[in-house]
């Protein structure tokens, strides 16, 4: 970062600080991605036409939503601002190509629903982003809309389903590739992540001890290595 700052690149410079704004949501500090979407946002003239244009608008979003609940009432009203102006352009987007940012912008409305206490939109609205961004390969926005559902539900008291979307998104960020937010998620919720592998490890030894009379026991077995890998990472 010092080098690109002294050399004055500014196209290195956004990519750098869009994947810091990035890095700074998926770990929880808001106030830090809303600053260096700012500082991405400075120099955003040196990446006309890049996709990480977009994905600046949409972490952000998620950044200044994620943190509306820590601002007083005139900054809320900034943010909210903001974030309608960021999904105007994201709607653009999605209406000319809906395949890479029509989840995207769902997933914002679901976030905006959330803080506005428009339980039922909310709820729609994840499902929605989820399916969208399954079916378009988006693994990690899968992931996330999955745990930023979670979050939903468990602020609701609804145990049951946050913790079933919260399973989802955790084996999704496994599959992404993604082990420090996995381990993130496995330290935050504790409980539920020694329960689910005991839950698993109980499975998978049932698995073994049925196949193993079977004579079907090399695909369980592989099975269970899968199953093991995925807790273990």
């Amino acid at each position: 970062m010092p080098q690109l700052i002294e050399s004055k690149g500014g196209t290195g410079l956004f990519v750098a600080y869009v994947a810091k704004t990035i890095l700074l949501y998926q770990f929880k500090d808001y106030e830090g991605a809303i600053a260096s979407a700012a500082l991405a946002a400075e120099q955003a003239g040196s990446a006309f036409g890049f996709m990480q244009v977009a994905v600046l608008n949409f972490y952000h979003s998620l950044a200044l939503l994620a943190h509306y609940p820590q601002v007083n009432d005139t900054e809320k009203q900034q943010y909210l601002n903001t974030g309608n102006a960021n999904q105007e352009n994201m709607k653009h987007w999605a209406y000319h190509a809906p395949l890479n940012y029509q989840h995207k912008y769902d997933l914002v409305e679901a976030e905006k629903a959330r803080i506005l206490k428009q339980t039922s939109s909310a709820m729609e609205l994840y499902d929605i982003s989820i399916q969208r961004a399954r079916q378009q390969g988006y693994i990690q926005e899968g992931a996330l809309a999955n745990e930023l559902a979670a979050e939903f539900y468990f602020s609701l008291g609804r145990e049951k389903l946050a913790q079933f979307y919260l399973t989802e998104a955790y084996y999704t960020f496994i599959r992404w590739g993604a082990t420090a937010k996995s381990k993130d998620l496995e330290a935050k919720y504790s409980d539920f992540f020694s329960r689910l592998l005991v839950r698993e490890t109980i499975s998978i030894e049932r698995n073994l001890t049925t196949t193993s009379t079977t004579g079907t026991g090399s695909a369980a077995l592989d099975l269970a290595a899968i199953v093991k890998a995925s807790i273990a990472i």
